[in-house]
This record gives structure tokens, C-alpha cells and sequence, in this order.
């Protein structure tokens, strides 16, 4: 919705109403573009918030994630600090045959009780916890 300048597009002296007509466009293409303008910076803003939820700066950085704190913060508690552990249907790691490709799928899909990492972690991330997952078979 926009909503105009108060204009006076009465005045229809000599020069009174192409001025007015003239000031009545021009203030109404302003305000179009001021509409537009805040318009689209309150949907660039939203859209921010709402990708900024699965957006991390990880994602953009240089610096290469550790997988071991990764093991450590999202798999040790069900897994074990070795892979043995366990709970609640946990695969021994340590036992373990899947290929990188198939414990990828697997942190991102989730498997039984375990939770889906997608979306929690980047892919990169995944991808390094499934290369430390390989060093934690016997």
C-alpha cells in the first residue's frame, strides 16, 4: 500500500494545476520507490532470519572443522568416546564396515533412534565426523 504526500492538486490557477499535477507525480514516484525500497530491505530481512536458522558461519569459513569436538558434542553421549558405548541402539563404531559415503547418509538421515544431523551441522562438518568415525574401527 502506498500512501501519497498530502498534495495539493486543486490549485488550478494559471501554472497552479500542471505544477500540482507535475509535484503530484513526482512526489508519488518518490514514495513508490521509498515504498518498494523499504519493502523489499523488511523481506531481505526476514528471509535472513529465516534461512539465518540452518545458515552458519561455518559454512563460509576457512578454517576446517574439528571433527573430534564434533564426535565429542553430538555423537560421544549414545556412541562412546571409542565408538563402543551403545546406548539406546548405538552401533559400535569400532565394528564398523560403512564406507565415507554410507556413514554420511547415515549422520545426515539418521538412523532408528538416532537424531538426523542435516540441517544441525553443515555438510562439511558431517563430512569430517564421518572421516574421524573411520579412525575409531579396530
Amino acid at each position: 500500500m502506498i500512501v501519497l504526500a498530502n498534495v495539493d492538486i486543486l490549485n488550478i490557477g494559471n501554472y497552479g494545476w500542471f505544477k500540482s499535477f507535475q509535484s503530484f507525480i513526482h512526489k508519488w514516484k518518490l514514495l513508490a520507490i521509498l515504498q518498494e525500497s523499504t519493502t523489499m530491505t523488511i523481506k531481505a530481512i526476514f528471509l535472513m532470519m529465516l534461512f539465518g536458522m540452518s545458515f552458519s558461519l561455518n559454512d563460509i569459513s576457512i578454517e576446517k572443522p574439528d571433527p573430534k569436538k564434533l564426535y565429542k558434542s553430538n555423537c560421544r553421549l549414545c556412541h562412546g568416546a571409542k565408538g563402543k558405548l551403545g546406548i539406546g541402539g548405538a552401533s559400535d563404531l569400532s565394528k564398523s564396515n560403512l564406507s565415507l559415503h554410507e556413514a554420511i547418509k547415515i549422520i545426515k538421515e539418521g538412523k532408528g533412534s538416532m537424531t538426523p544431523f542435516e540441517g544441525i551441522l553443515t555438510d562439511k562438518e558431517i563430512k569430517s565426523v564421518a572421516k574421524y568415525i573411520q579412525t575409531l574401527k579396530s
